[in-house]
């Protein structure tokens, strides 16, 4: 028996080795024997340094595990709102966050494009003229001015809703649109007039038995895009018509030729299409009509008479009917425009539409939201489209008043293609930027548009390559205080992946673009963007593409072209700041799209294992780490309720006594923190707003770090009362690191009425001017008379809420509940940074959830405690040591009717006759009493025995 016992109390001593290790010593595996790490009997072990638990003859591995698995509770409740002012981001759901709302903008637009189809968010508002529509029984019908048109569609059997249809202005240039009786006779022909038009009325007919038809002289220009059109059916004999312009000035490549579609008028089958034309296509109307549309841009000539001809090569009596004929210049037809002996003219309709914000979804095609919802987008990763989590943005402009329409740009010794090619949104809305034959630059050339001097702007936008690869996006300025001038931007090589920055031309000192960027998109696509800050004295600018044939760092590249060789170029963006947002479409004005907000949790940072700092969510456990290498644990971080009051303490551009302010380096969380220059007649300070206008004990702090090369060495930070100015903290000046971060504190309390009573947080540096250089990061003010864990805050101050651990005592592993009525042992271990003389820090206590019935191991008036508490009353005490900041407390109380405890290593006087109350929890660093009693530090390790262990074990636990 004696030689178990002797065994026994030699494997107690090597886990009592293992306990008294301070807080920064890994557990060597080897002094762990069988992988039993919990102590010695105990029912309940909480190892929040090496975050695995114990819960009698049941193990859980990670906090989170443990307070689920147990039925345990960790609270620390409350978020707040912060709207979006940064550089796009992705939300991180590990730290809390959430996304919240983004308020739908709504725009009135005046349609300008191809005609389309209004969405369930968009609504008519007016047109200023009659337009046509067909109704349901397949019959066209004029609606008047300033109504909508619920446009029906054929599907090959029966007329379906397409929806309120919407159109740019047009003028139908053909004079005599179904007459054609006013027409030219071309060949010999019987012209009929007996066929029932799409309208209800009466359409004429051709009869001829060879070749033979009319055509009607047309107003056209040199480079012009038309889209010529007409209704056909079928009546007798050969069932073949052409539709064309027997002008040879058209242009698909090369010059000079002709535009036209021969039709099967039965079937609506496209027999031919000749070279000039750029597109053609057939529409299956009701009761046999087709209508025929030929594409086209005229060269630099153009005579032109519009043609619809029976195209009878066999000399058979044939018959087809012409109605609706339509020639508009544009790329597109619209609905049809009825004429008699005049052009005619349909107004443009305007309609309101509802924008969100657009995003990629899975299949990598750009989305548009129009109600507030998050955006999961997708990013290209140069195979697949990979989930990068929720969207966060900014608000932004987009300046360019057309983002999809090219035509409205300027070009030089260039031209604008139809729309042909499918855009990222998946639309067919991509035009081509084309050479012409011209030795020149090629250029396209956004909207002239009034730019602030000194601001920085973003330029983007989509681009695919065709027969040219490389492309120029560039900030033109042409006037400058005048005569001067800057042009300076950046050439992409499509085929590569690469880019080059272009050298400036200019006729001052003009620096290049330094910022700019490329992104692959799937299907050809890229995603360009170049940053330019606004030189002084310039007040305007052009935003441009340029097509290259050279990949080299020329601005200009000057060749012969070839006529239409190109690229495509879609959704162009001029928006303020410094890095590109998602793509906010314009048509006719310019566009915005409302900044994202999203959740927080109030407070409750941390390092994680990587020295890094995070804020956990909300009701989550914070196992906090040294943020310096090699990053060793701490355990739990419980503190109390605190408010910030510096209501933006990361990034604050406000200070006083600055003359500049950067983003210059990464902050503790990952994000920037700003460079201040100091300004020289303050003495190189800054300080921050006021806090709470209260006599009261004030904390400030912030990080701050060095820079090489500043003649910036040490900070002395400050308390005083802010209508005074005067000091009302003893502090000290700390050198400054200018590899690693320091917080540096001040605490002061504050005397007064009015802002005398309120406090001002100031860092005073040694030094000011030009070279006074200083990184400045993460700034708090508290109540309170030390520091607690860093509350960020973005536009408004912002409180965290207390931390609270507990485990009930009826809580059970496998072999049952881990409580003891009226007797146990309970030891804990942890660290407290500030020592003052007001507050209790408990490390662990066994209460009933008030502060009247408690068993406690508490740091107190500045000594470590021990004590019993039955219905109010104190039953037991013991105040060994004076508590010391920054190391390891360990303590142990074993209490039955006989009470002993132990500090340190040391037994302290133990008590009789105590009448244990009856509780209901394990509480982890927190006191039910409110602030006065968290802890404000970190609990390391909490262990409970049902049974008292014996008074000399104690001093060996604690050691």
């Amino acid at each position: 028996m004696n030689g178990q016992r002797l065994l026994r109390a030699l494997a107690l001593l090597v886990l009592l080795a293992t306990w008294a290790r301070v807080c920064c010593a890994q557990v060597p595996d080897d002094l762990i024997p069988q992988g039993n790490w919990y102590r010695n009997g105990s029912t309940l072990d909480l190892d929040f340094y090496n975050d695995r638990y114990w819960l009698n003859g049941t193990t859980y591995s990670g906090v989170a595990n443990f307070i689920s698995g147990a039925g345990a509770t960790f609270t620390r409740s409350g978020t707040h709102n912060i709207t979006s002012t940064s550089a796009p981001f992705y939300l991180d759901s590990s730290q809390g966050q959430a996304f919240v709302s983004r308020a739908p903008i709504t725009t009135t637009y005046t349609a300008t494009g191809a005609p389309f189809y209004l969405s369930g968010s968009q609504a008519f508002v007016s047109r200023a003229s009659t337009g046509t529509y067909f109704d349901n029984t397949g019959t066209l019908q004029t609606a008047s001015s300033n109504v909508a048109r619920s446009n029906y569609i054929y599907n090959g059997s029966s007329w379906v809703l397409g929806g309120t249809l919407i159109e740019p202005a047009a003028t139908n240039l053909a004079t005599y649109s179904s007459d054609l009786s006013h027409w030219t006779a071309n060949g010999t022909f019987t012209l009929n007039h007996a066929t029932t038009a799409p309208d209800g009325s009466t359409a004429y007919s051709v009869s001829s038995s060879g070749s033979a038809g009319a055509y009607l002289g047309i107003s056209c220009s040199a480079s012009t895009a038309y889209s010529m059109s007409a209704f056909v059916k079928y009546v007798s004999g050969t069932a073949r018509v052409r539709v064309w312009s027997d002008n040879t000035s058209f242009a698909n490549g090369s010059t000079g030729l002709p535009a036209y579609v021969e039709v099967n008028s039965q079937t609506g089958a496209v027999l031919l299409t000749s070279s000039g034309v750029l597109s053609s296509s057939v529409v299956t109307m009701a009761n046999g009509w087709f209508r025929v549309i030929v594409n086209a841009a005229t060269d630099t000539s153009c005579t032109n008479h519009f043609n619809l001809i029976n195209y009878n090569v066999a000399s058979v009596a044939t018959e087809n009917a012409f109605w609706g004929d339509q020639v508009e210049a544009a790329t597109f037809p619209t609905s049809y425009i009825p004429t008699s002996g005049s052009t005619a003219a349909r107004s443009a309709d305007v309609y309101t539409s509802p924008f969100d914000g657009t995003y990629f979804n899975s299949s990598g095609v750009m989305q548009t939201t129009t109600t507030s919802v998050a955006r999961t987008n997708y990013t290209y990763n140069g195979s697949s489209w990979v989930n990068a989590g929720t969207l966060i943005e900014p608000a932004a402009t987009n300046y360019l008043t057309y983002s999809t329409d090219l035509t409205h740009a300027t070009p030089r010794s260039a031209s604008i293609s139809a729309i042909t090619t499918t855009a990222p949104d998946g639309t067919t809305s991509t035009q081509k930027l084309m050479e012409t034959s011209a030795t020149d630059i090629h250029v396209l050339s956004q909207s002239y548009i009034t730019l602030t001097a000194g601001s920085t702007y973003t330029f983007s936008a989509y681009v695919k390559s065709a027969e040219r690869n490389i492309v120029e996006l560039s900030f033109d300025y042409p006037a400058i205080s005048g005569s001067n001038y800057c042009y300076r931007g950046i050439n992409f090589n499509l085929g590569t992946g690469a880019a080059l920055v272009a050298t400036p031309v200019t006729n001052i000192s003009c620096a290049a673009l330094s910022q700019y960027g490329m992104q692959q998109i799937s299907n050809g696509w890229w995603y360009l963007w170049v940053v330019d800050t606004v030189p002084a004295g310039a007040t305007n600018a052009y935003t441009s593409f340029s097509v290259h044939y050279n990949y080299n760092t020329n601005k200009d590249d000057s060749y012969a072209g070839t006529t239409g060789s190109g690229l495509y170029i879609w959704g162009p963006q001029n928006e303020i700041g410094s890095t590109p947002t998602s793509y906010i479409p314009a048509s006719g004005s310019s566009a915005s799209r409302s900044a994202d907000i999203y959740s927080v949790p109030n407070g409750g940072t941390y390092f994680n294992s990587s020295g890094v700092m995070k804020n956990a969510p909300s009701n989550t456990a914070r196992l906090d780490h040294s943020p310096s290498s090699p990053y060793q644990p701490f355990g739990v971080l419980i503190e109390e309720s605190r408010t910030n009051y510096v209501s933006t303490s990361g990034a604050n551009s406000n200070w006083p006594y600055q003359d500049a302010v950067v983003s210059a380096t990464t902050a503790p969380d990952s994000s920037y923190a700003q460079q201040f220059t100091l300004d020289t007649a303050a003495g190189g300070r800054l300080w921050m707003e006021p806090g709470p206008y209260s006599n009261n004990t004030f904390t400030g702090s912030a990080y701050v770090r060095g820079i090489a090369g500043s003649n910036v060495t040490t900070v002395t930070p400050h308390i005083k009362n802010c209508q005074t100015d005067t000091v009302v903290s003893t502090d000290s000046a700390v050198t400054l690191s200018t590899t690693a971060w320091t917080r540096v504190s001040s605490t002061g309390t504050t005397t007064g009425s009015g802002c005398g009573g309120g406090a001002r947080f100031e860092l005073t540096f040694n030094n000011g001017g030009s070279s006074s250089t200083v990184l400045v990061w993460g700034v708090q003010l508290e109540v309170g008379s030390f520091p607690t864990s860093y509350i960020p805050t973005v536009g408004s101050t912002v409180t965290r809420n207390p931390d609270a651990m507990t485990i009930g005592t009826t809580a059970a592993g496998a072999s049952g509940v881990w409580y003891t009525a009226g007797q146990g042992t309970l030891l804990a271990s942890g660290t407290i940074p500030y020592v003052d003389s007001t507050n209790a820090h408990r490390f662990a206590e066994i209460d009933d959830g008030s502060n009247n019935n408690i068993v406690t191991l508490t740091a107190t008036n500045a000594v470590d405690k021990a004590a019993i508490l039955n219905a109010g009353a104190v039953v037991y005490a013991q105040n060994p040591l004076s508590t010391v900041a920054n190391s390891l407390i360990k303590g142990g109380i074993a209490y039955s009717s006989n009470v002993y405890s132990a500090f340190s290593g040391t037994a302290y006087t133990s008590g009789s006759g105590i009448s244990i109350p009856a509780m209901t929890q394990l509480c982890v660093g927190c006191g039910v009493g409110g602030g006065a009693y968290f802890l404000d530090g970190w609990v390391n390790r909490v262990v409970y025995f049902q049974s008292v262990q014996p008074n000399a074990s104690l001093p060996d636990y604690t050691r």
